[in-house]
């Protein structure tokens, strides 16, 4: 909430800059304005702290977040065609820079050992004690079907994220 509550303030600051209701009543095609505000966010004059931002998603939060005020003070969202979707030119441009960004970083996996010792500690609990066994599972689960594996756990195959004997 307290992003959303930022990106609005910086949404305010720039319609003031430029004059504009940050509601854009007066406005029939509100896509040129959103994509100046994108484009300030991007290069950083409207960002957070002021450097330029390099990622696609962050500029897409701002404007995402525009969105949802204007959605939650019952107008309708201005980035939305008249068939109900994301504007082309918003589109492109975020396609763009998803081009142009560099990959994401990312994190560092965790050691199989850390899900073999859940199981040893699953293995040790009383038997009547049926929510930690439930909790052990949904951690194991989790880290196997739910999330990607290959990105949260090592593995010693790059062609298969698990295999039995892991």
């Amino acid at each position: 909430a307290r992003g959303t509550i930022g990106h609005w303030d910086k949404w305010e600051k720039f319609c003031h800059e430029l004059g504009l209701d940050p509601l854009l009543k007066a406005f029939q095609d509100k896509i040129p304005i959103l994509q100046v505000f994108l484009l300030r966010v991007r290069t950083g004059e409207l960002a957070a702290n002021k450097d330029s931002v390099r990622a696609r998603r962050t500029a897409e939060d701002y404007l995402r977040s525009v969105a949802q005020t204007h959605l939650s003070l019952g107008y309708i969202d201005p980035r939305h065609n008249s068939a109900g979707d994301i504007d082309f030119r918003i589109q492109r441009m975020q396609a763009a820079w998803k081009k142009a960004d560099p990959p994401p970083t990312r994190v560092k996996p965790i050691p199989m050992s850390v899900i073999r010792r859940i199981c040893l500690v699953a293995q040790a609990l009383p038997p009547n004690s049926f929510f930690l066994e439930a909790v052990t599972d949904m951690n194991i689960i989790a880290f196997f079907y739910l999330l990607r594996p290959g990105e949260y756990t090592d593995s010693k195959s790059d062609t298969k994220p698990f295999t039995l004997g892991d």
